[in-house]
């Protein structure tokens, strides 16, 4: 959704991205042996260019989604909302689904991306299946009985994302594994902002 006009907000968020850079993997995820940006490294990456330009963030929870909505001084506003997706119901549970909601959508809104590093660079996830990043949703399922075989779009957005969570407490899984949770994510990065 978004306000009436956007116009003042477009042309203020056009030049906050010009002085955006990308947010730094600066956390370490123990299960595929990688890094990633963590929500503080997406606000270190777009906090004073929004500021500068006049555009704040609010994130709020309604019911199991979170609602990113990024406004302007003018108030102008857009906004997005993403599906929380919790393990079981334990605060610890839910706390980390709404941080990953949170890192996720913020930086679809924005359009902020993930710098990066020589461990990424050197890992070799060549595969005649991933699609272009332009068409994640294309992307073919490679595992997982419910999955195999399926494009993302095909697939339910809550489905996904609970497959995701599951796929990251595997530290079994790499290669394949690690390719399909980041198709899922940014497939759900997507659909966050009502791109396709």
């Amino acid at each position: 959704m978004k306000s009436e006009q956007i116009n003042e907000l477009a042309k203020a968020l056009s030049v906050a991205q010009g002085a955006m850079f990308g947010a730094k993997k600066e956390s370490a995820n123990p299960f595929f042996k990688s890094r990633y940006a963590d929500l503080g490294s997406v606000w270190d990456a777009i906090r004073k260019p929004l500021s500068d330009n006049g555009l704040s963030i609010v994130q709020t929870v309604d019911g199991d989604r979170l609602v990113t909505i990024l406004m302007h001084g003018s108030g102008q506003w857009i906004d997005s909302s993403y599906p929380i997706t919790a393990k079981d119901n334990s605060p610890q549970a839910i706390g980390s689904a709404l941080t990953y909601a949170r890192r996720y959508a913020l930086a679809a809104i924005v359009g902020v991306y993930q710098t990066d590093d020589d461990a990424e660079a050197a890992t070799d996830r060549r595969d005649s299946n991933r699609a272009p990043a332009s068409d994640v949703g294309s992307y073919i399922i490679q595992m997982g009985k419910k999955f195999k075989g399926l494009r993302l779009d095909a697939c339910d957005a809550y489905e996904l994302a609970d497959f995701s969570g599951w796929l990251s407490e595997q530290p079994e899984l790499k290669g394949i594994g690690l390719e399909t949770r980041e198709k899922i994510e940014a497939y759900l990065a997507t659909k966050s902002t009502g791109k396709k």
